[in-house]
């Protein structure tokens, strides 16, 4: 900004610093890069890293670069592990002979101690199954004698059971029972002497008077209602009156007693009956005390009763046979411990010798096989101890080929990513050449179109087209020689006018390089006009005369469309070129 936007009355060209260093902020703009770094600083770095990459690649060097360097190292590590390889390879097959006579061993060893196991296994079956026949034996006897006394203690509390239920009948109970079963028969007796005389005395009753027993209380129904109509008409009160002869009639001619007597028997069946349930009621409830169906049952109760007695006495007698002078919680205490005892033997036996029993037979032979076991270790370790002589001499080790792998492989790596580096640096040297190129001269083109714009007017027609050689230098086309020339033939106001116009079509570009590289016309305007650069003007056209700065006032109202232009002035000349204010 302060090499282009600013220009001072005494600066007003630039000078090689400042064109140099607008030149490489140009070209870092076309090309994308930092402000910190030049295209060309950019340029040699490159070559140079290009260089210390692939030094001595194409002839010998003293001092050959990364890519030769590391070559040269992978050549020898080749060399190294191949003989590395060869030793491996002698040592794993010694290995592999150690490795043989040590599974040999081992199999040996597991076959001798599975044999060992066995046979260890079936002394204790041997031991074990004379014991646990023993403890059978013994078990047996008490189980029996257990399982005897639980079958009679069983039977002695159904006994007692049955003789807590079970009564004795005393001989002042049978009288009592006689008793009860005489007077029962003798009310039922009674009772179906009653049931006939009930049952003839209602039939000839009914059957003679039933016919006019009906019509006697249809007339006194009627009687009884014509009476109430009395309360409406007094004449209806002699109603009452028959209704009483009419009762009267009844009575004397013998129905009524005949009734009477019937109620009376029918009353006493009643009081028979009743007394017939109390002596029945009675009598069961004595027959269920004693557990009895009828009287004849009564002698074969006692006599079951004492029975079952006599068996109870039997029953204790055995018992105590069967305890042989000890308690029945000793019998039992002395189950549970042979069956202990009897669950520690049987669980020495194992399922396979359950299903396969051992045999003397085979026990012997189990003898014979550790004995000669015992000399085959012996021989394999003799072997063994040679083959691990011979392995200790060999020092090559898989981890020394592993490692030197390893850096063979990591140099591989890093040659690729030198090689890939070197390409990089390589295809990146010259597209960045090639798109500077192509920036810088398009951007060339830029200037030249937007400086030839204003020659004809800076010049008053004597140079008529204007251009930029690739160090941006200026030179003019010449209508009298035809030709192109330096800028310095020109005079130094003329100089002074072009090098102002060249500011602004540097600043274009530096702040606006849309503008530059836009396909259509359309587009470079639309650009030009998106932003607008601010450019200082510190009284640059003091030493101007009239017409050069007539002709820069033309020039600076043009360009104010594009840019924001600020003159700082202290004369009055410039009061018609913009809005002027005072500060």
């Amino acid at each position: 900004f302060g090499n282009l936007s600013v220009i001072y009355k005494d600066n007003l060209i630039l000078d090689e610093r400042d064109k140099k260093k607008v030149v490489e902020r140009l070209q870092d703009i076309v090309s994308g890069t930092s402000s910190r770094a030049s295209i060309s600083d950019i340029s040699r770095k490159l070559k140079k890293s290009y260089s210390n990459l692939t030094k001595g690649l194409d002839s010998p060097s003293k001092n050959p670069g990364k890519i030769k360097e590391t070559a040269q190292q992978l050549k020898e590590f080749s060399a190294e592990l191949k003989e590395k390889r060869s030793q491996l390879e002698t040592k794993k097959q010694a290995q592999e002979v150690l490795y043989g006579f040590e599974d040999k061993l081992k199999e040996l060893k597991k076959e001798k101690e599975l044999a060992q196991r066995e046979y260890e296994a079936n002394k204790v079956y041997f031991v074990a199954q004379q014991e646990i026949e023993k403890l059978n034996k013994e078990l047996d006897e008490v189980l029996g004698d257990l399982n005897n006394y639980e079958e009679l203690e069983k039977e002695k509390e159904e006994i007692q059971k049955q003789l807590k239920e079970l009564k004795p009948v005393t001989d002042k109970d049978v009288e009592k029972m006689e008793d009860l079963s005489s007077k029962v028969r003798d009310n039922k007796n009674r009772l179906e002497e009653l049931s006939a005389r009930i049952e003839e005395l209602k039939s000839h009753h009914w059957k003679k008077y039933y016919p006019a027993g009906r019509l006697t209380f249809i007339v006194a129904g009627i009687l009884i209602a014509v009476g109430f109509l009395g309360l409406f008409n007094k004449l209806f009160f002699g109603s009452w009156f028959l209704l009483a002869a009419f009762a009267a009639y009844m009575f004397i001619s013998g129905k009524y007693s005949e009734a009477v007597k019937l109620k009376e028997l029918e009353k006493e069946n009643k009081k028979h009956e009743d007394i017939l349930d109390n002596f029945e009621k009675e009598l069961d409830e004595m027959f269920q005390e004693f557990q009895l169906e009828s009287l004849k049952h009564v002698r074969e109760h006692n006599k079951n009763i004492h029975e079952k007695q006599v068996r109870l006495d039997g029953i204790e007698k055995q018992q105590k046979t069967l305890l042989r002078g000890k308690g029945l919680d000793q019998l039992k205490e002395e189950k549970k411990k042979l069956e202990k005892q009897l669950g520690v033997e049987q669980a020495k036996i194992t399922d396979e010798q359950k299903s396969d029993p051992p045999t003397a037979k085979g026990q012997r032979a189990l003898e014979k096989k550790l004995d000669d076991l015992s000399k085959e270790i012996e021989k394999a370790n003799k072997k063994l101890i040679e083959a691990k002589t011979k392995l200790e001499n060999i020092k090559i080790s898989q981890e020394d080929v592993t490692e030197l792998e390893e850096k063979i492989a990591s140099l591989n790596k890093q040659e690729e990513r030198y090689r890939r580096r070197a390409k990089v640096y390589e295809v990146i040297s010259e597209a960045l050449g090639e798109a500077q190129a192509r920036s810088l001269k398009r951007s060339r083109e830029a200037l030249e179109t937007s400086m030839s714009k204003y020659i004809d007017k800076i010049t008053s027609g004597k140079y008529t087209d204007i251009k930029l050689d690739e160090n941006f230098e200026l030179q003019v086309m010449s209508s009298e020689k035809g030709d192109y020339v330096e800028a310095d033939v020109l005079s130094t106001g003329m100089i002074d006018q072009l090098y102002i116009v060249a500011r602004f079509g540097f600043l274009q570009l530096l702040y606006n390089p849309e503008s530059v590289h836009a396909k259509t016309e359309e587009k470079r305007e639309e650009a030009k006009h998106s932003r607008r650069p601010v450019m200082l003007l510190d009284d640059p056209f003091v030493n101007f005369d009239e017409e050069r700065r007539d002709n820069m006032y033309h020039i600076i109202e043009e360009l104010s469309r594009e840019f924001q232009i600020i003159l700082f002035t202290a004369v009055s000349v410039y009061d018609n070129w913009g809005s002027a204010q005072e500060i």
